[in-house]
């Protein structure tokens, strides 16, 4: 499959749109209405976005499923020989007129679009498939539009998909999706202590912002050099330490979910991310943080170097407002100070009448 960087498809199109998060079986749908044009001499292909790069989605916070690299894969397997996949931000601005002239006209060359009927595009997703209708009569494509996916009784969706992972239900999300839920990535190393137990181990981060399932252990196959062999993964905040670009030690959680502690040879430092359900009165709740983090440091003073800081909003999930924090301890400290900050800012919290979504993410 060609990833389109710059130029032009080479010749005429048959294009799916979609962002494609999990290619599901609603997706695929898609897809195979796309690819089922190849034999017109139409060329099967993709209009996406990079899923990293939505945040949002009808105006909710998301968190994607799969790497852009395995949605790529997932396109392959489904037939599909080109995919443009730009940053959202990129295309956001354009109009519905824009979209249609620019992309699907004059770069893609498609004669024929296949999307869903909740499809949207444009500026602020103003346009649906009425009016992509009408634009493709103008701008020489025919639209097809395939009906949604049903199954057990529901629609399938990326976002029942999102909420039984989360459930610890990966058989359900597996029947979803058309095969069972992945996960891949860059091997991190660890402290090689799998070894001295008699079996070996690999370290693997969810990127920022994809969602990932339940903690918890779980059945699994893995595949060192694409053969599978029978194996238990377990997704939860057993740490790791690896190293960055400047030779700073980072100890993060296998799920990049949890505390992110940092250390350098200048500052030892433990920083916690804590996550407040949307319906928090934010400004009522920054204006007693100062107290609380008084209250913590005088409870903590043999740990701490300093009363904890708050750092201001993080991140949005799903249904919280993510809160960051750091305090300065010895390096000795730094994980042991980690988790006292969050359990801390937790008990401190819901003395002050807020409680916390558990799982933390």
């Amino acid at each position: 499959m060609t990833v389109l960087t710059q130029g032009r498809a080479p010749r005429p199109t048959a294009v799916a749109l979609g962002l494609f998060d999990g290619v599901h079986l609603g997706h695929q749908a898609v897809l195979r209405g796309a690819a089922a044009h190849r034999g017109e001499g139409l060329l099967p292909a993709v209009f996406t976005f990079s899923a990293p790069s939505v945040a949002y989605k009808q105006h909710r916070p998301v968190q994607y499923l799969y790497t852009d690299r395995q949605k790529q894969q997932r396109l392959a397997a489904m037939g599909m020989e080109l995919i443009y996949s730009p940053q959202f931000p990129e295309i956001a601005p354009l109009t519905g007129e824009d979209f249609s002239a620019r992309i699907l006209r004059e770069l893609m060359q498609a004669k024929v679009v296949v999307c869903g009927g909740d499809f949207r595009f444009g500026r602020n997703a103003a346009w649906g498939v009425e009016e992509l209708v009408r634009l493709g009569q103008t701008h020489g494509y025919r639209v097809e539009v395939v009906p949604p996916v049903q199954l057990e009784g529901e629609q399938v969706s990326s976002r029942r998909i999102r909420q039984l992972l989360s459930q610890g239900q990966v058989d359900a999300a597996a029947r979803l999706l058309g095969e069972d839920y992945r996960i891949g990535g860059v091997v991190e190393h660890g402290n090689q202590l799998g070894r001295t137990m008699g079996f070996p181990t690999l370290n693997q981060l969810f990127a920022p912002g994809q969602c990932a399932p339940r903690f918890g252990v779980y059945a699994s196959l893995a595949y060192p050099e694409g053969r599978p062999m029978p194996a238990v993964t377990n997704i939860g905040i057993r740490t790791t330490c690896i190293t960055d670009p400047g030779d700073n030690v980072k100890i993060v959680n296998n799920s990049d979910m949890k505390n992110i502690l940092n250390r350098s040879d200048k500052l030892s430092r433990s920083v916690s991310v804590i996550s407040v359900p949307y319906a928090t009165d934010l400004e009522k709740l920054e204006s007693q943080i100062p107290a609380l983090m008084d209250k913590i440091y005088e409870k903590r003073a043999e740990i701490f170097k300093a009363p904890p800081r708050y750092l201001g909003v993080d991140a949005l999930a799903d249904s919280s407002v993510v809160l960051k924090f750091v305090v300065n301890v010895d390096e000795k400290d730094i994980y042991s100070g980690a988790r006292l900050l969050n359990r801390d800012l937790l008990l401190g919290f819901r003395s002050l009448g807020v409680e916390c979504p558990f799982p933390q993410v």
